[in-house]
């Protein structure tokens, strides 16, 4: 921060360090008829080099004086800088983490259907060997009947014998899992 002191006609009387031509020109924009009051004439800290502020010095109601204090927007900007860095980060962050979490649950939850899924194609397969393997058991002795039945050495009553069983094992109510065996005919 740097102060300056001057008379009520703008002299420089005091300064605390070298005043550059960037604090001439702040002062000289502070009104004359302004004298007196205290005044702020910057507060742009992103555009501007200074925030600068003016009090009067007053004695028994007479101007002695006005001190203007000019503060380097320069560590504010820097400031303000590095506080929006760590605040895109903590963002980028937040981001990530909530898309590695949302996956994270998304997977877990989604476990178990994959799960259920993968036991239903094992069970689905088991269901459609049973359901073959059914089907084969009743042609298997319709093939072995209609071979033996086939044959010319079997007599006409047998020949019916036969066929009846053929047939009982066409219907639907002949799945309950009585079967002859063929290989004693």
């Amino acid at each position: 921060m740097a102060i300056i002191v001057q008379s009520p006609d703008g002299q420089t009387l005091m300064a605390s360090q070298v005043v550059n031509s960037k604090m001439k020109k702040h002062l000289a924009k502070f009104t004359s008829a302004s004298q007196g009051k205290s005044e702020v004439l910057h507060s742009d800290w992103m555009k501007k080099s200074y925030l600068v502020s003016k009090s009067p010095i007053i004695k028994k109601g007479k101007l002695l004086g006005n001190v203007y204090m000019f503060l380097s927007t320069k560590q504010i900007q820097k400031m303000v800088f590095d506080f929006s860095s760590v605040f895109i980060v903590l963002v980028i962050l937040t981001f990530l983490i909530t898309i590695f979490a949302t996956a994270s649950i998304a997977k877990n939850l989604t476990l178990p259907i994959r799960a259920i899924t993968s036991e239903t194609k094992k069970e689905r397969n088991e269901f459609f060997a049973a359901v073959t393997h059914e089907l084969r058991t009743p042609l298997t002795f319709i093939k072995g009947y209609t071979d033996i039945a086939s044959r010319e050495s079997v007599s006409e009553g047998e020949r019916v014998k036969y066929l009846s069983i053929i047939r009982d094992e066409v219907h639907v109510d002949s799945f309950d899992g009585r079967h002859d065996d063929v290989s004693s005919i």
